[in-house]
């Protein structure tokens, strides 16, 4: 199965440190497999962070 989480954030620090604490709250059934990640400038001196993570979760033969 496969699952797609989105963190974002104010700064590149904070979305980060979201990032962080979500591989750290998922089991080790989860197992990353991609990323892709954007910024939306929203003026200026502002810019708003997204990643997107993509995990693989459980086992290939696992019955759904």
């Amino acid at each position: 199965m496969i699952k797609t989480k989105i963190v974002h954030g104010n700064s590149i620090e904070q979305m980060f440190e979201r990032v962080e604490q979500l591989d750290e709250s998922l089991g080790v059934d989860y197992e990353l497999i991609d990323t892709e990640t954007d910024f939306v400038k929203i003026s200026d001196d502002e810019v708003f962070c997204i990643e997107a993570l993509v995990y693989k979760v459980g086992d290939d033969n696992e019955n759904l």
